[in-house]
């Protein structure tokens, strides 16, 4: 059995409470080698942290656009000040830019001003930053040209841009992660296509993004993602899943 690493998850979420030891343990006996759990609501960072430690997983804490679009300024700016008085050893995130949620030039200035203070942060640190990006791939480029990211490095979590925007992340530095909408779009395969071996990631990003909608996503749908990731490649699923284990350690590191 190869092992593989599911590069974002929110096993943190409520919808895994009544389960959340078996869906683990499901994906251990499938060769889950390791995951990271991904803060998005600020809230819950506490909670984040405390489930990714009792299933010895990795944790991220950020501040997650979404989120952040129900806060006022003071109330973001504090939360910055509390993430940047805590401690993060595996990285920073969620955070980002997504014009689709933000209309309006304050909310979209707002989101490059977060995304900034934690890019900012984690140089200072050296630890790896998870970035969501939704029709705003241009924007977040020019961003990382004025803040780029720390030597640790790190990624687009489930990459929804166009192929042409592949070619311009990995010179500043990004890995890019696919999720499940790769399985349904020729255009984000032509983006999977477009990136090397040694910045590929793959994630559920469960409970969100399932292979079928309406359903719960869990880490062990990784498994066919990366079938299916395989086919366009053109590679042995094995192949695939060795080398975005690699890749997903040596972004985060293991526990």
């Amino acid at each position: 059995m190869t092992p593989w690493f599911d590069a974002h998850t929110h096993l943190d979420d409520t919808r895994f409470d009544e389960d959340r030891a078996t869906v683990l343990a499901r994906a251990r006996d499938a060769g889950m080698a390791g995951a990271v759990v991904c803060a998005a609501d600020p809230t819950r960072w506490d909670v984040t942290r405390a489930v990714a430690e009792a299933h010895g997983l990795i944790w991220t804490l950020g501040l997650h656009p979404w989120f952040e679009a129900d806060l006022d300024d003071d109330t973001v700016d504090a939360l910055l000040d509390q993430l940047h008085d805590t401690p993060t050893p595996h990285g920073l995130g969620e955070t980002g830019l997504d014009f689709a949620r933000a209309k309006e030039p304050h909310a979209r200035q707002r989101q490059r001003r977060v995304t900034a203070a934690h890019l900012a942060l984690a140089r200072v640190r050296d630890v790896p930053v998870v970035l969501h990006v939704v029709r705003a791939y241009p924007q977040l480029l020019s961003l990382l040209s004025q803040h780029p990211l720390p030597a640790a490095g790190g990624m687009v979590h489930s990459w929804s841009g166009a192929p042409e925007f592949i070619a311009p992340a990995l010179r500043r530095g990004l890995f890019v992660s696919f999720s499940a909408g790769v399985t349904r779009s020729e255009r984000l395969q032509a983006a999977l296509r477009a990136v090397p071996d040694d910045r590929l990631l793959l994630e559920t990003d469960c409970p969100d993004q399932p292979l079928r909608p309406g359903t719960r996503g869990e880490p062990r749908d990784l498994l066919v993602l990366a079938a299916e990731v395989a086919r366009v490649r053109e590679a042995p699923v094995e192949h695939v899943l060795r080398t975005t284990t690699f890749n997903a350690r040596t972004l985060f590191g293991s526990i």
